[in-house]
């Protein structure tokens, strides 16, 4: 197999757990049905069965060389085998490899994730479903109930508040379906006041988001939104500018793309750096 670079070195991978040295050998051990190296590996870093480079994981390379025990070894530890959809599905299917297909089928889910909160909110409004909207307005209303990261998004400044007093830990807490802290929602919903109540109360605004947004997500979230003040109060809490999501470009691409040239102009002014396509450079 061809070594990154990147997985030359013994430095932490920016996107996935572990360091770059430390993953390729995991690679190769799953690739070569080593189970030996890859108990001891495992025994290590028990976190590395979710290591992935260019959405390649220990589980791929397993599936793709037919290593049953290896492949076994890995789903006890908690490897997923739908992180990148039903490729692995597909990928044992088209190889012959019965048995591997047969006990990957045998580990996919009974029945669909149930969404949070959250995200059913989130999809309903963006399908412009008719009762999303007087849901929201109920949500901010005095006295509803809901959870941190719901009253986050929908701007209930009360309700974040009040939770907060009696559980101030939820301040840098990622929902149960991992889309976000309560900052994050805030923030890509423009929601001044709840966004400056966090920060007063210790949020992070580069909290990082394993294997999704390693330097936080509240400023690349306002640009996207948009939101010209609120980008301006993380900038001035010490958000990074640059902050990039996965497959998804970085804080300062995205303002361009919106033509958004306040935001553009903040954002330099507090050191956004603009990265030039490697193929666009020599132009």
């Amino acid at each position: 197999m061809f070594q990154p670079d990147d997985l030359k070195t013994n430095e932490p991978l920016l996107w996935s757990v572990g360091r770059g040295a430390q993953v390729w050998e995991f690679f190769c051990a799953c690739a070569e049905g080593d189970l030996a190296s890859v108990e001891r590996i495992v025994g290590e870093n028990p976190d590395l069965v979710r290591a992935h480079y260019e959405y390649r994981t220990p589980l791929y390379f397993a599936v793709r060389e037919n290593r049953m025990p290896v492949v076994r070894l890995l789903l006890d530890r908690g490897a997923n085998p739908f992180y990148n959809g039903d490729d692995l599905i597909e990928m044992a299917k088209v190889r012959g490899h019965t048995e591997i297909h047969a006990l990957l089928e045998s580990r996919r889910p009974s029945s669909p994730r149930a969404l949070s909160p959250v995200q059913s909110l989130a999809q309903a409004l963006w399908r412009g479903v008719a009762s999303a909207q007087k849901l929201v307005e109920d949500l901010r209303s005095p006295g509803a109930t809901c959870d941190i990261w719901t009253a986050a998004y929908v701007g209930n400044l009360d309700r974040v508040r009040e939770l907060l007093d009696q559980d101030p830990s939820l301040i840098n807490r990622m929902g149960t379906d991992r889309s976000g802290s309560p900052l994050v929602h805030a923030a890509g919903r423009g929601h001044l006041e709840v966004v400056r109540l966090l920060l007063e109360r210790g949020a992070d605004p580069n909290l990082p988001e394993e294997g999704n947004a390693p330097h936080g997500r509240a400023v690349y979230s306002a640009v996207y939104g948009r939101h010209f003040e609120v980008s301006m109060l993380l900038l001035e809490h010490g958000a990074d500018p640059n902050q990039e999501v996965e497959s998804s470009a970085d804080a300062p691409t995205i303002a361009i793309m919106n033509s958004d040239s306040r935001i553009i102009a903040l954002l330099a002014a507090h050191g956004a750096i603009w990265r030039i396509p490697a193929q666009l450079a020599g132009m």
